[in-house]
């Protein structure tokens, strides 16, 4: 009678000490995999918020460049400053102050406000930006996809948007890392 209350007295310590383990392995686990989760989205936001800070660092050195060529010149085109109004009622100075961005051709009266990103940053419509000439300051001009500039149409190969200098660095590459290709095929 005892053997048998030992023996099931052995059986059940050894159950209790099996789904402890099991509960125990589960709880690790899970916290690991919670572990893990939460880093890797913490990861990501701190990722995203880099890129945020970097495209956010580009543009305010972009508005430095336009302010010291405006600055170091000693004048400032009458039509930018036309073109670019405050916006909001604020008065004050300072970042809260918001500039309406309009494009850069002549008589354009497009208002960039809502356009893309990079059309903002250029100040130049969707229009304008793929327009085979454009008059810019009285003269025609076709805007560079690779500058995000306006160049004189002598800069520019027939119909290509991309202008020449920046065309032969393209293919200047283009032809290094197809040699270089080639180079290690015939080893």
């Amino acid at each position: 009678m005892w053997s048998s209350h030992i023996i099931l007295l052995l059986f059940f310590t050894l159950f209790i000490k099996v789904c402890s383990f099991l509960l125990a392995s589960y709880l690790l686990f899970s916290s690991f995999y919670l572990l893990i989760f939460y880093l890797f989205l913490d990861m990501e936001t701190s990722k995203a918020e880099g890129k945020r800070s970097l495209k956010e660092i580009e543009d305010e050195e972009e508005e430095e460049d336009d302010e010291d060529l405006a600055g170091g010149l000693g004048f400032v085109d009458d039509d930018k400053i036309k073109k670019k109004g405050k916006r909001g009622s604020n008065g004050g100075g300072g970042s809260s102050q918001m500039l309406m961005v309009s494009c850069q051709a002549d008589n354009c009266t497009s208002d960039l406000t809502d356009a893309k990103r990079y059309h903002r940053r250029h100040k130049v419509c969707e229009l304008h930006a793929k327009a085979p000439f454009v008059p810019v300051n009285g003269h025609q001009q076709r805007f560079c996809q690779q500058c995000s500039r306006f160049h004189d149409l002598s800069e520019f190969d027939d119909s290509k948007r991309s202008c020449r200098r920046r065309l032969a660095g393209h293919n200047e590459r283009r032809r290094k890392s197809s040699a270089e290709c080639q180079g290690e095929g015939s080893n």
